[in-house]
């Protein structure tokens, strides 16, 4: 029996530093590559991060797979992504993280993961995170 197969997509502006904030879950690679417009190759996706353009906007993008059975979606996962979106908006922005002011990146950072979970909660997601979390 074939598995059924889900593409969720949000695509929202990032403030203060603009550009756009994809997030996508997914569990078939095909259809991620179609979402995003780009040739990721991923073939066994569980979660992941990339930087590119994303129609005229530069595209900052997570994508996860709630559906992997082998590797599990918790709330490290999320932060750990999080800050790898912060890191390339940072980077592409020209903007120096100030090790004795960390507000701008915590304050990123915060804006990711509050979108994530918006974005879990819109599409029913987090019952496939609580139940990998047990």
């Amino acid at each position: 029996m074939e598995q059924k197969t889900y593409i969720y997509k949000k695509v929202i502006d990032i403030p203060i530093y603009f550009g756009k904030f994809v997030i996508v879950a997914t569990n078939n690679m095909k259809k991620l590559d179609k979402a995003t417009k780009l040739k990721t190759n991923k073939t066994n996706l569980y979660a992941t991060t990339f930087w590119n353009m994303y129609d005229e906007d530069e595209g900052f993008f997570v994508a996860f797979n709630f559906w992997n059975k082998n590797k599990q979606i918790n709330h490290g996962v999320i932060a750990h992504e999080a800050v790898h979106i912060a890191d390339f908006i940072f980077e592409s922005r020209g903007v120096q993280r100030d090790w004795e002011n960390d507000e701008p990146y915590a304050y990123i950072v915060q804006f990711l993961v509050d979108e994530i979970y918006k974005f879990i909660y819109e599409n029913n997601l987090q019952k496939t995170l609580e139940k990998y979390e047990k």
